[in-house]
């Protein structure tokens, strides 16, 4: 996925976590191009929680992951204090 803010420039060094309903736990970083991966996830329901400092926490929730289709999560980061 990519993160970006509202003006819709990148925004690198952002934390993405992906949490699974069976407890699982990933962690990336946004990179200077603002995109993060994330390999390897099983097939699941996820919640995504995108933190960057100044910015409000971005979350999405049910994120569904099939086997042998990836699945994308851009996240558009508002200004402000994170929650």
């Amino acid at each position: 996925g990519t993160v970006l803010d509202a003006t819709g420039a990148v925004v690198p060094g952002a934390t993405v976590t992906v949490k699974g309903e069976a407890g699982q736990e990933f962690t990336a970083t946004s990179s200077g191009n603002g995109t993060y991966n994330i390999p390897a996830v099983a097939a699941g329901f996820y919640t995504v929680t995108v933190t960057a400092p100044n910015f409000k926490t971005f979350v999405v929730q049910q994120v569904k992951v099939d086997v042998g289709t990836p699945a994308t999560v851009n996240a558009a980061l508002e200004a402000g204090s994170i929650q």
